[in-house]
């Protein structure tokens, strides 16, 4: 949801399992490609998320997406490393 939050346009499959796999390993990013494709789209495609096309295999955030941005937000926070974990006041 990150890579399609910075993108305008629709988004090919390939593109985003590109970005999800290990750049370097062919396999790894064809079988991110097909639970992207059989699994992971279609739920937030019903959802109401975003659109996937599965014929074009393009992919569109939705406006409902917009609910999910404070978890983006915490993920992108947490992958930075600016998350402190197990503090409590």
């Amino acid at each position: 949801m990150s890579y399609l939050d910075r993108e305008e346009t629709n988004t090919e499959l390939a593109v985003l399992a590109d970005e999800l796999a290990d750049a370097d390993a062919d396999a790894e990013r064809d079988r991110v490609a097909v639970r992207l494709h059989h699994v992971h789209l279609p739920k937030l495609d019903d959802a109401g998320v975003l659109t996937y096309d599965a014929a074009t295999r393009t992919v569109e955030r939705e406006g409902a997406a917009d609910r999910l941005d404070p978890y983006l937000m915490l993920a992108r926070a947490d992958e930075r490393g600016d998350v402190v974990r197990g503090a409590h006041p």
